[in-house]
């Protein structure tokens, strides 16, 4: 993560602290859990961020193979599914039962949904800058001279097809979360989980 998204990130906890300071805003638990978060995705974007690539310098279409079939990945991405599966369903039992007068919007299972709406949406994010990396990776390469060797597989083609498909989850989960609830609430918790969730993926 570059230094301005690092800057921007920790700005959401400058505001935070401001708020309560100058407008007298009421913190909740939620706003402090969202700005550790904020925090601890710095923290990582600072202490690992710079171990990347250097400049000008790209992995081949192997490299990243190899980086996605280590265990730890193979292991982060089945975790990753089964969260974002599991975060799902409580997603529409939640909401089933809002509809159906179980439970009122005020509820905090309801208010928890929350998070996970948020939480799937910057899990996506995090695909969505992965397979983002790996395409202009292999199409960079490509075009240095390795276009056949490259663009003749059928994983950069995968790529292609993932990355809308990310993309367009992590859009759905941001629109769920704005529907159900106000962008004050949701803007700045998934802003967080974007910031984590890219690091981590990063």
């Amino acid at each position: 993560m570059r230094a301005p998204s690092r800057r921007a990130a920790i700005t959401i906890v400058y505001n935070l602290i401001f708020s309560r300071i100058f407008l007298h805003e009421i913190i909740l638990p939620l706003d402090i859990a969202i700005s550790i978060l904020m925090i601890i995705g710095t923290v990582m974007a600072v202490v690992f961020g710079s171990k990347g690539s250097q400049a000008g310098q790209f992995l081949t279409l192997d490299d990243i193979i190899n980086l996605w079939q280590r265990g730890i990945a193979i292991a982060t991405f089945i975790v990753v599914g089964l969260l974002i599966i599991f975060n799902a369903l409580y997603i529409v039992k939640v909401d089933q039962d809002v509809r159906e007068g179980v439970i009122p919007k005020l509820h905090p299972r309801f208010r928890f949904s929350l998070f996970l709406r948020t939480l799937n949406a910057g899990l996506f994010s995090g695909f969505v800058g992965m397979l983002s990396k790996a395409v202009v990776t292999v199409f960079a390469s490509a075009i240095g001279g390795n276009a056949s060797e490259n663009l003749g597989r059928f994983e950069p083609w995968l790529f292609l097809v993932l990355l809308p498909t990310a993309l367009a989850f992590q859009v759905f989960y941001l629109n769920d979360a704005l529907r159900s609830f106000s962008a004050k609430e949701a803007v700045p918790l998934y802003q967080s989980m974007v910031v984590v969730c890219g690091v981590s993926f990063g």
